[in-house]
C-alpha cells in the first residue's frame, strides 16, 4: 500500500503495488525419516519467506558411482504432515546402496532458486537380490553335475547363501527335485552335485539370498548326466569265455575303459 502526503497537505489516493517475486528463502528443516530397500521418504518444512509462488526440487547422488540428478516436484503431487511439513517418497532405488539427498525451493514464475539444504546421507535397507550371473553347468563325471556362477549384478545387500535346485522327471513323469544350499564364499562360487540319476536330463536353477529373502532364480539350464566316468579306469563288458572253463582256470575278455 502506497500513500503520498505533502507536508501540511492532504494525503493522495491510496495505491496498491506488489513487489516482484524473488528467490525463496531456505527450508527450515529437511529430513529422511523413513528408509526402505527400494525407497526413502523425504520430509521438509516450507520456507518462511516464499517470496512468491514456489515449488520444490530435490537432488539425489549415488555415492559409489557419482551419478547425480535433480527432480522437480509439482505442489499438487506432495503429501503433507499436520499441514506444516511436506512429504515425498523417492522410489526405484537400489537396495543396500548409499545415497545423498538435498532439497531446495524455487520460484515457479522466474525459476529463481533458493538455498539448498545440507546433504542427508543414507543407505537403503537390504533387499532381495537379483538372479546369479554367468551360470554354467557341466557334466564332469558319472551322475555328477558341476555348477558355477558369478554374483548377481544387483546383489541389493550382503549375499548369505545360494540355493541350487536340480530337477528331473522319471519314467512316470513325476518330478524329482534336489536342493543344495551353498554358503557364500567369495573365492568358491561353484558346487558339485552328485548322486544323481544317470543318464538323465536335469534342469538347474540358482537363487541368491540376503537377510531379506531369496531373489528370483536364474534361467534354467538343462544338462544330461554322464553314464561313463572319464576318471573311471574300470574295464568294460567283462565276459567269461564259457568254453575255456577248466578245473584251475578261466578265460575272461573285456573292453578298454572309455
Amino acid at each position: 500500500r502506497i500513500e503520498v502526503k505533502a507536508e501540511g497537505g492532504n494525503a493522495s489516493a491510496v495505491t496498491f503495488a506488489y513487489t516482484r517475486e524473488g528467490a525463496p528463502g531456505s527450508l527450515p528443516s529437511f529430513n529422511v525419516p523413513n528408509v526402505r530397500a527400494s525407497s526413502v521418504l523425504l520430509e521438509w518444512e516450507p520456507p518462511r519467506n516464499p517470496n512468491g509462488r514456489i515449488a520444490y526440487a530435490y537432488r539425489i547422488r549415488e555415492s559409489a558411482t557419482g551419478s547425480t540428478s535433480e527432480v522437480k516436484l509439482r505442489p499438487d503431487e506432495l503429501g503433507s504432515l499436520n499441514g506444516n511439513f511436506l512429504r515425498w517418497r523417492v522410489a526405484d532405488l537400489t537396495g543396500y546402496t548409499e545415497y545423498q539427498f538435498s532439497m531446495h525451493a524455487y520460484n515457479i514464475l522466474y525459476g529463481l532458486t533458493g538455498p539448498s539444504t545440507s546433504l542427508k546421507v543414507i543407505r537403503t535397507d537390504q533387499g532381495k537380490p537379483g538372479p546369479p550371473d554367468e551360470v554354467r553347468v557341466d557334466a564332469t563325471r558319472r551322475a555328477t553335475l558341476l555348477v558355477s556362477w558369478s554374483p548377481p549384478k544387483k546383489p541389493n545387500g550382503i549375499i548369505e547363501e545360494y540355493e541350487i535346485t536340480t530337477q528331473w522327471a522319471n519314467a512316470t513323469g513325476t518330478p524329482n527335485t534336489l536342493t543344495v544350499i551353498h554358503k557364500n564364499e567369495p573365492t568358491a562360487r561353484f558346487q558339485e552335485i552328485y548322486g544323481l540319476e544317470f543318464p538323465a536330463r536335469y534342469s538347474v536353477i540358482i537363487r541368491a539370498k540376503t537377510v531379506s529373502g531369496e531373489g528370483p532364480g536364474s534361467t534354467a539350464i538343462y544338462r544330461f548326466t554322464r553314464y561313463e566316468d572319464p576318471n573311471d579306469k574300470t574295464p568294460l563288458n567283462v565276459t567269461r569265455v564259457e568254453s575255456s572253463l577248466s578245473a584251475t582256470s578261466v578265460v575272461v575278455t573285456w573292453d578298454k575303459p572309455l
